[in-house]
């Protein structure tokens, strides 16, 4: 299986042959068939973007599951997301919440972020302003910026976790520094509308 799923990435990516979509997805097929979650995962993305196969939203999230309830972090998101948007799926927060959560518990800071997000707003899983805090401060103490700005804008309101605007403004700074374009935005944004001026200033 292992020998077919390569095949299958190098028909994909054209390393070394002709990239083919439609062979990538016979030997995606047969990995798959024989069990490799990488193959499911592999052959679900082929599906969803309809390369090479015809695209099927419901037979990729058929793949994705088989790779996801075989513990494979990408395929756990995957489901998440097709989950909350009704892809191939009966849309359900809930559902997405646990897939999320799978992720998040192996340390998938996208997902950290996400079941964050889901707590926040009450989405699929009550509201709770301190397990959206857990969440996001595990990925914000990665590194990841967006979640530093979402711990930040917790910290600022007192949701879950005590006020300490000290803490936010630096969480803030960190994100800006990160030199991600979006956290970079979204980050101003929350020192703008907190009126919180720049650290040091």
């Amino acid at each position: 299986a292992l020998s077919q799923h390569a095949i299958g990435a190098a028909c994909e990516a054209g390393l070394g042959v002709e990239q083919n979509y439609t062979e990538a997805a016979n030997w995606y097929r047969e990995a798959a068939a024989a069990g490799l979650a990488e193959a499911h995962h592999n052959l679900a993305n082929l599906y969803l973007h309809g390369s090479g196969v015809g695209q099927d939203d419901a037979t990729a999230a058929g793949h994705f599951q088989q790779a996801a309830a075989a513990g494979l972090v990408e395929a756990q998101h995957a489901m998440g997301i097709l989950s909350l948007e009704g892809r191939g799926v009966p849309r359900s927060a809930e559902t997405a919440a646990n897939w999320f959560e799978l992720a998040a518990a192996q340390g998938s800071l996208t997902d950290q972020i996400n079941l964050g997000v889901l707590y926040a707003l009450g989405n699929g899983v009550p509201q709770n302003f301190f397990e959206a805090a857990k969440w996001f401060r595990q990925a914000a103490e990665a590194g990841h910026p967006i979640a530093q700005v979402h711990l930040a804008e917790l910290l600022l309101n007192g949701d879950g976790v005590a006020c300490d605007p000290e803490a936010a403004r630096q969480w803030l700074d960190r994100a800006i520094d990160s030199g991600d374009a979006q956290a970079t935005d979204a980050a101003r944004e929350v020192r703008e509308r907190h009126k919180l001026a720049a650290f040091g200033d």
